[in-house]
């Protein structure tokens, strides 16, 4: 009998690589976690165009990617815009949609070259005069921000949909939105665009194109690193920072930031590159560390560690009233300890904890720190804050008003829900440095009610 190999480093290494759905044109598209959405933009903006396509998305889940992709790959002349534009002048956002599909050069006077485009009757003269020996070459106008066009001239948003009727051209204007068509309010008989839903990155997805990012970056200098090293160290990271930001440039940036301290141990040979439990633990407090000042992060090329830690020294200084650093106290014990812990630490006589072996086991779990904070109804955490707090403290609306202005703060998100009337979520959403400061300052020891220090 064949002896069945022990699953080794069973805690880090999750990630199985799933297979991708097989399309007529996915062996062409170079968009990886895009192949299906390649394929069905890649169709209908094949041979003739369609009047006009509505790409409806959440923010920076690669729509303009997307579409750069497959007008290059099929060789239309394509204009991208952005609406704010127009909401200077409508002459900005039809000169620069001139300039970009028949490449005016921007020191020419538009005037001069194309005549005045202060009207949408002048946009579709001039794109008839120009193209007049090419009517049958696709083009394709993209205009980003489009729900901004609800706010200007009433006859834009049916222009753009019949400029394809009324130049007579091959050409397609593709609106670009996070908000959904049904928020868009058009006369009656315009024929509406044809939907393409971008849904946000799965985990999965995210896992591979961060994943290939770093070995095609690192491979000069990293040639024997297989993509399997870089796949654990991606799917680890993803399920830390996921909750809190999930959108691709974000987590790129986490994983270039961290590669190199993951990478130390193994140029210093001291670890083995298999060895993933390793090499995680190596840099479990630098992920903790910028979970915590993630949203605070500054652009441009300085040294994100030094940011953080003077971001923290001005942190530490935020003055909020005695009740309120109780209350933001006992939010950070609600996300992160579990609830069957709070008769443990906030009641008297909770009766002794015996050490079984499914205690032991869950003690090796992964750091609650690490996974991010939990959802807690409102009436736990004022529970906790009850059980913490020294002072003979009563309901009142002044309580209530102090919740309030720390979710307006940001040291609390409230989390939707069909209950928020009845049973309001919220989520602490600061770090273990900053609320160890405020529990410094009340003389209360939050290390030893936290099921992570105990």
């Amino acid at each position: 009998m064949t002896k069945l190999k022990p699953k080794a480093n069973r805690r880090y290494l999750t990630y199985k690589t799933m297979p991708l759905e097989q399309t007529p044109s996915a062996s062409h598209c170079h968009l990886l976690g895009r192949e299906k959405e390649w394929a069905q933009l890649h169709g209908l903006l094949k041979g003739r165009l369609p009047r006009s396509l509505f790409l409806f998305g959440p923010a920076q889940s690669g729509k303009l990617a997307l579409i750069r992709s497959v007008t290059r790959a099929l060789g239309l002349s394509t204009s991208i815009s952005s609406c704010h534009t127009g909401t200077i002048h409508p002459r900005l956002l039809y000169q620069d949609i001139v300039t970009q599909l028949f490449d005016i050069q921007p020191e020419v006077d538009l005037s001069y070259a194309v005549g005045k485009l202060d009207h949408l009757v002048n946009l579709v003269t001039t794109l008839k005069h120009q193209s007049r020996e090419t009517m049958a070459l696709g083009r394709v106008i993209v205009l980003k921000e489009s729900q901004k066009l609800r706010d200007l001239d009433f006859n834009l948003l049916p222009g753009f949909l019949k400029l394809q009727e009324w130049t007579g051209m091959n050409i397609c204007v593709v609106f670009v939105s996070r908000v959904s068509w049904n928020k868009f309010l058009l006369p009656s008989g315009l024929e509406t665009p044809r939907p393409m839903v971008i849904h946000q990155y799965t985990k999965n997805q995210l896992t591979r194109i961060i994943a290939s990012t770093l070995q095609n970056e690192n491979s000069a200098d990293k040639p024997n690193l297989s993509s399997a090293f870089y796949e654990n160290y991606v799917f680890y990271l993803i399920g830390v920072f996921y909750l809190s930001n999930n959108t691709l440039p974000f987590l790129l940036w986490i994983a270039r930031h961290h590669f190199p301290a993951y990478y130390s141990p193994i140029s210093a040979q001291s670890v083995d590159p298999d060895n993933t439990r390793a090499l995680i633990r190596n840099i479990e407090k630098t992920l903790r560390n910028s979970k915590t000042e993630m949203h605070i992060r500054e652009t441009g090329e300085i040294d994100p560690s030094l940011h953080c830690s003077s971001i923290a020294n001005k942190r530490i200084h935020v003055e909020l009233p005695f009740h309120s650093k109780f209350l933001l106290i006992a939010s950070y014990l609600a996300s992160y300890n579990p609830v069957n812990s709070d008769k443990r630490f906030f009641m008297k006589h909770h009766g002794s904890v015996k050490k079984r072996a499914p205690t032991i086991r869950r003690k090796e779990k992964m750091s609650s720190q690490l996974t991010g904070p939990k959802a807690f109804t409102l009436d736990r955490m004022m529970a906790i804050f009850y059980s913490i707090v020294d002072d003979d403290v009563r309901p009142s609306a002044n309580i209530s008003s102090q919740i309030s202005t720390l979710v307006s703060l940001q040291f609390l998100s409230q989390v939707g829900g069909e209950d928020m009337l009845d049973c309001p979520k919220y989520k602490c959403i600061i770090g273990l440095d900053f609320v160890a400061q405020l529990a410094k300052q009340v003389q209360f020891e939050i290390h030893r009610y936290l099921v992570d220090f105990t």
